[in-house]
Formats: C-alpha cells, sequence, structure tokens
C-alpha cells in the first residue's frame, strides 16, 4: 500500500479526522510513513514519522520520536480497495487506560529506522 493516503476517520480526535499519510516501501518487509494532520484543537500541524513492518498478515509500526519511539502498533486490515480505501484496526498493549500511560514502549534511538520522506533516498536501520 505504498501511495499517498488520507485519513479520514478514527481516534484518537486529537489526530483530527484529515490527515494525510504518505507510506513508502523501504524493503521487501519494512515501510515508513510520513502522518500529517490538522489539530483542530490547538490549530497545529503536527508531522510524524512511523517505521513499520509486515511479517505475513502481522502489521507492526512504531512513531518515530526525537530520542525514542513509541510503539509497537499492532494493525489489521479489515477491508481493503488498495486502489482507493483501506480499513484499519490499530491498537497496542494495554498497561492502563483513562489518562494512564497505554501500551508505550519506548526504545533508544539507535534502533530507530531512518528516512528522508520527502527525498529520493531511503536509509533504514532495521524495525524490530
Amino acid at each position: 500500500f505504498a501511495r499517498k493516503w488520507y485519513f479520514i476517520a478514527g481516534t484518537s480526535t486529537n489526530l483530527s479526522s484529515c490527515g494525510r499519510l504518505l507510506v513508502k516501501k523501504a524493503t521487501s518487509t519494512e515501510f515508513l510513513i510520513k502522518f500529517r494532520t490538522h489539530r483542530h484543537k490547538s490549530n497545529i500541524f503536527p508531522v510524524s514519522d512511523m517505521a513499520g513492518k509486515v511479517d505475513g498478515n502481522n502489521i507492526v509500526t512504531y512513531w518515530l520520536r526525537s530520542k525514542r519511539k513509541l510503539g509497537p502498533f499492532y494493525h489489521v486490515v479489515i477491508s481493503a480497495k488498495y486502489d482507493t480505501t483501506i480499513g484499519m484496526l490499530v491498537c497496542t498493549g494495554t498497561k492502563g487506560v483513562h489518562g494512564k500511560q497505554v501500551g508505550h514502549d519506548l526504545v533508544p534511538r539507535e534502533e530507530l529506522a531512518f528516512a528522508d520522506l520527502g527525498g529520493t533516498e531511503i536509509q533504514t536501520g532495521g524495525v524490530r
């Protein structure tokens, strides 16, 4: 599903209902995503990078941060017309709810996959 996608519905509502995901294939099993959205509550336009890996039906992504990454996030494709739409469920291991930390696995930056999604060259250090 490497291409430009638009996020039109989902939760958390902090992500808004109008985001853009640019998905690029890095290797035969790894991909990189640049996610841009508009947070209507604060009127800012955050951009996040994600790295992911596919192993059969298992799809796992990590949200990359300056020194750490958040994840793993597990994806299940529930409906796919790859030329037009994809329906996905995304979840993570739950350690708590209602304002507590929910399944954040922080990993040092040295283990991250790096990418310049705006350019032509993609370098990856691997995603575990």
